[in-house]
């Protein structure tokens, strides 16, 4: 299929996709007519240069995608290429798509196996489900054309892209009925992003624009990547050789650039992206080649499967790991980079664990136009407030955060904040608030509190029963505990059991409505934190150490009923469960941790103990 392609002592196994030809690609383009038919209908017409149907394969196809089990030639020969160039299924399942749209639809084909054109009806079950061939006088190179009929009124409309550009240039239903014209330019565009072979549609002169081979030039090369980087330091493409993914990342502040666009083989996954957390501040599009099909995509081809959401998750963040060291060799060599883009790696090396002296760089951040939105003392009250990079750089990360995701507030055109009651709250405990300025950027902030090792954590409660979380950060601090004060040491243990009804995210729970809760590890209960979390506990999302509770749901109602310690404490620590936690807390306690069995077990009781004083206490 491709041996004129290479040179002799390239093995195709090993074939990186750059190691061909551009115009090899540009020879297998897959080209997209829409022409307008009577009876309100468009004919789209989709060619490509494949392989082409022969009889042999058409009559595999009454079993969806078994098509190449006929097929031995090919099939040895797809067992011979690089992962990154298989096919994703034999011919079937793609066709039988088209059933979708219509009843009935014709095919011209030109196999590699015959000089002879086939001409195929496809009828679906609905109509009477048969597969009709015959030789065809029909003029074509090897491969495939579908000519399929597609109703106008047969879809809905969504603005965007070459819908909108009509509709604004003067479109008037009452005249024209193309759009779905313009609909069908955007769904391949939006759907067919391969950046090997191009694909091009054209309708009444508007065309796609060509991302065929796009930076596939590479400068750099170590076992892992091959890439480039751009002379602005803003951009840098990627060729992930293990997971044959090809990746482009930019750099801005917009919140609009925080996106990851996902592709499969060229083709759009729209589900299952949102569960990888986005890296601030930049743009990521992957389209990733290795994998096969099933194991990382479910049946509707849209959406990734709990193994695909990983593998990803793994591709992006490892090839966001490259890109801050590749800025930073830069920073060292003493290349001139943008201020802009100096400010975003600053930004985002602690999240990376890459170590830098950020007052060495300080000067090369004062142009930046990025602020930070903070609350500040002015004249003995707190204000809103801004902060430039430059203003806070030299002590970055270790600062002062707000919970402020919690107090949003969503109104038609942008996401605000209720300043009001967070003002209010703190300036009713300015004078026990040692800090003169407290970051308040949700954006920024979700950067760090993952990421970064919290110090202290402070609970204030306002005026409408919301807690506001006041979060100190320390890289440099090694404790295994969070410093707190007595008001938020109480919420932290009336949390042992957790009530789902009352909570506000305290201490920033993964509400799972789970029978047993956790919370932060504080000074006295040290000893009690674990490794790791088994499923099924709601967990805590910010970065510190956590301690399971010994106490469920059921012993928060239990404890309204009864007024003595010792029946109280005897019926938790008799049961199994109880018994089986003081096991999985003594294998799975901190590295060094010396802590026995018997220590853990009296470390609970105290923890009931104070529990309890403190519920009774509050109901009396």
């Amino acid at each position: 299929m491709y041996d004129s392609w290479l040179d002799s002592d390239v093995e195709k196994y090993s074939l990186y996709p750059f190691d061909i030809d551009k115009d090899i690609y540009e020879n297998y383009e897959i080209k997209i007519d829409v022409v307008p038919k009577e009876n309100k209908y468009f004919e789209v017409i989709i060619k490509d240069r494949g392989t082409g149907i022969s009889i042999e394969s058409l009559k595999a196809m009454g079993e969806v995608a078994k098509s190449y089990k006929e097929r031995k030639t090919i099939r040895n020969e797809i067992n011979e290429m690089p992962s990154w160039l298989k096919p994703t299924g034999g011919f079937g399942i793609g066709i039988q798509t088209a059933f979708l749209i219509n009843k009935e639809f014709i095919a011209y084909t030109k196999s590699t196996l015959t000089d002879k054109v086939l001409e195929i009806v496809f009828e679906s079950r609905n109509k009477n489900g048969y597969i009709q061939a015959n030789n065809s006088e029909h003029k074509m190179q090897r491969g495939t054309e579908f000519h399929i009929l597609v109703k106008k009124d047969n879809f809905k409309y969504s603005l965007g892209g070459f819908v909108s550009n009509y509709i604004s240039s003067g479109y008037d239903p009452m005249n024209n009925d193309d759009l779905l014209a313009y609909r069908i330019l955007d769904s391949v565009q939006e759907y067919c992003n391969s950046i090997f072979i191009p694909v091009s549609i054209n309708y009444n002169n508007v065309n796609l624009p060509k991302k065929t081979y796009e930076n596939m030039s590479f400068k750099n090369s170590n076992n892992s990547y091959n890439y480039s980087i751009s002379d602005s330091f803003d951009e840098i493409y990627i060729w992930d050789k293990d997971s044959c993914s090809y990746i482009r990342m930019k750099m801005g502040f917009k919140s609009a650039n925080y996106r990851i666009d996902v592709y499969y083989k060229g083709i759009a996954v729209n589900k299952g992206v949102s569960e990888i957390n986005e890296i601030p501040y930049i743009y990521c599009y992957i389209d990733t080649h290795g994998f096969n099909m099933k194991q990382i995509l479910k049946l509707n081809r849209e959406e990734l499967t709990k193994y695909g959401i990983k593998a990803v998750a793994d591709i992006y963040y490892k090839a966001g790991e490259l890109f801050m060291k590749v800025i930073n060799k830069a920073l060292e060599d003493g290349k001139s980079i943008d201020s802009n883009i100096v400010t975003v790696f600053l930004l985002l090396a602690p999240r990376f664990k890459i170590n830098v002296d950020n007052s060495r760089y300080k000067d090369l951040v004062k142009d930046s136009k990025y602020e930070i939105k903070v609350v500040e003392k002015d004249n003995g009250k707190f204000v809103e407030g801004t902060k430039s990079i430059n203003d806070i750089i030299d002590n970055y990360p270790n600062f002062n955060y707000l919970n402020i995701e919690d107090f949003r507030v969503y109104g038609l055109k942008k996401i605000d904040y209720n300043m009001d009651s967070i003002l209010k709250a703190l300036n009713s405990k300015i004078t026990e608030i040692d800090t003169n300025f407290i970051i308040a950027d949700e954006k920024f902030i979700d950067n760090m509190l993952k990421y970064c090792k919290i110090e202290s954590i402070r609970y204030i409660k306002t005026h409408k029963s919301k807690t506001l979380i006041i979060y100190r950060i320390n890289e440099k601090n090694l404790s295994d505990f969070i410093n707190t004060d007595k008001y938020t040491r109480d919420e932290f243990v009336k949390m042992l059991v957790y009530d789902q009804k009352k909570s506000n995210r305290s201490h920033r729970l993964i509400d799972i409505n789970s029978e047993r809760s956790c919370i932060p590890a504080m000074e006295d209960y040290k000893d009690l934190a674990v490794s790791k979390i088994p499923h099924g506990i709601s967990q805590v999302q910010d970065k510190v150490n956590i301690v399971i509770s010994p106490l469920t749901k059921s012993d928060g109602n239990y404890i309204k009923n009864i007024n003595n310690y010792d029946s109280f404490i005897d019926n938790i620590v008799k049961r199994n469960d109880y018994q089986n936690l003081l096991d999985y807390v003594y294998e799975n306690r901190l590295e060094d941790n010396k802590v026995t069995r018997d220590d853990i077990d009296e470390l609970y009781r105290k923890l009931i103990k104070e529990y309890y004083d403190l519920i009774k206490n509050k109901n009396n």
